[in-house]
């Protein structure tokens, strides 16, 4: 007797566990199925005075928030920039815009300003100067972005600038408040860190061209798709 109501006990234990876990089942399916979609959210920058490459009414645009001091800056325009460039910016599929993130250091904001003051006087110099100083890029933990390294880097590797100018906009901080400016609209658009990059205003978590590209398409193909 005594072993029969064991053996009952036994089942009731089982027949609610099962029943239990059937119960929680049932509720994250409904959960999952009833739960509204998480919509991306898209961010929206100004632009104005903003160097870009590309066709400038491009369907997509990316925004790169970037350090010139930032290694895994220096190895994205090394390695992916290119491809980007001929696969959809020379086929004017993409605008691509620059915006200053400094973060590294106070010659974070030097190197910037070189930047800044370059593409006030030479919009395509600017590009020029964007490969140059990655590539002449010094040590992460160091201050080599002075007035006088940006300078000499200019001369050596910029053609069409004003050398004086660009010294005395240096020495000046004449470009101070527009990199002040990005950094805000980089903060605002809670930018983790650099490189990143925000593909018609919405952040992708990957810096590798293919997911970059994989982002690229799908917008494209938006833009195309027929709105009913």
């Amino acid at each position: 007797m005594a072993k029969k109501k064991q053996n009952d006990r036994k089942t009731l234990v089982i027949a609610t566990i099962i029943f239990l876990i059937i119960g929680l089942s049932i509720f994250l399916i409904f959960y999952t199925l009833s739960k509204p979609e998480e919509k991306t959210k898209v961010y929206h920058f100004s632009y104005e005075n903003q160097p870009y490459i590309g066709k400038e009414d491009a369907p997509v645009q990316i925004v790169e928030f970037a350090d010139f001091k930032c290694p895994v800056c220096a190895k994205w325009e090394d390695v992916y920039f290119p491809l980007l460039k001929k696969e959809f910016i020379d086929t004017g599929k993409v605008k691509f815009v620059f915006m200053n993130f400094p973060i590294l250091g106070a010659d974070s904001y030097t190197a910037a300003a070189a930047g800044e003051a370059i593409y006030h006087q030479n919009e395509q110099a600017f590009w020029t100067f964007y490969s140059a100083i990655y590539k002449k890029q010094g040590e992460e933990n160091e201050e080599w972005a002075t007035p006088e390294f940006l300078v000499e880097l200019a001369k050596r590797n910029v053609p069409g600038v004003d050398y004086e100018k660009l010294k005395h906009d240096l020495e000046h901080k004449t470009y101070l408040s527009e990199i002040e400016q990005d950094a805000k609209q980089g903060e605002a658009a809670s930018v983790p860190g650099t490189p990143t990059f925000f593909i018609n205003g919405k952040k992708i978590d990957s810096i590798h061209y293919e997911d970059m590209k994989a982002a690229i398409e799908q917008e494209l193909k938006a833009v195309d798709t027929p709105r009913g």
